[in-house]
């Protein structure tokens, strides 16, 4: 081609956006940071989660097992009835207000959570303030197990009264009954009583004990 000659041109395949893929023309991917309020407002959320799990677990673990039962602070334990028309949301009300448990919702969940309480109408022997795991023990124990039905009929006298209460249970014989009741110095509330005359024979119990159905404990205690 002569220099100025146009009409000769001849157009090199080399040439031309044809000759070249499209990905030689895309444009660069520019790679963009993370924006740094962004990642500040995401850990922020994350730890306000953590901190409030931790405090709702310490919160839900103190009332599962309260700070006088962790500081190894024994208390008595004491009589808790069951009554016949009794549920768990109305037993665990109970136990709140006597006491016995720290939070009765959290008890209701706590025994949802570990498969209920059959509940048995009676006398159960409980520790205030213990670990609700062990007052859910006690409560799915039958009351025969803590407590047994003694009935002394009307008419009956000390000595026959002593043989029932044997006859009975597994852990008082009638002589030590006995021993107790004619003792001296084991004096009745409801009596004369008059420490100068102690040896005096009006000062037994024959004739205070009321014949009635008694609830004797069974056993020493139940953990709880």
């Amino acid at each position: 081609m002569k220099n100025g000659d146009s009409t000769n041109w001849q157009e090199d395949p080399w040439d031309g956006p044809d000759a070249w893929g499209g990905s030689e023309f895309e444009d660069a991917v520019v790679e963009r940071r993370p924006d740094s309020r962004v990642v500040f407002i995401a850990l922020a959320v994350v730890m306000a989660v953590v901190v409030s799990l931790m405090i709702g677990g310490l919160w839900y673990l103190r009332q599962l097992n309260p700070p006088d039962s962790v500081a190894g602070v024994v208390q008595a334990a004491t009589n808790f009835t069951v009554n016949p028309d009794d549920t768990v949301a109305s037993v665990s009300r109970r136990l709140e207000d006597e006491g016995f448990i720290v939070n009765s919702r959290v008890f209701q969940f706590y025994v949802a959570r570990k498969g209920g309480i059959d509940l048995q109408p009676g006398y159960y022997l409980l520790t205030p303030r213990s670990h609700i795991g062990n007052i859910m023990k006690v409560l799915n124990t039958s009351p025969s197990a803590t407590f047994t039905k003694v009935t002394f009929p009307e008419g009956f006298t000390v000595s026959k009264m002593a043989s029932r209460i044997e006859e009975k249970t597994s852990r008082i014989t009638a002589q030590d009954f006995l021993a107790t009741a004619n003792n001296p110095a084991f004096m009745s509330n409801f009596g004369p009583n008059d420490p100068s005359r102690l040896d005096d024979a009006e000062f037994r119990l024959e004739g205070l004990l009321f014949p009635d159905t008694y609830q004797i404990l069974a056993t020493r205690a139940l953990p709880g």
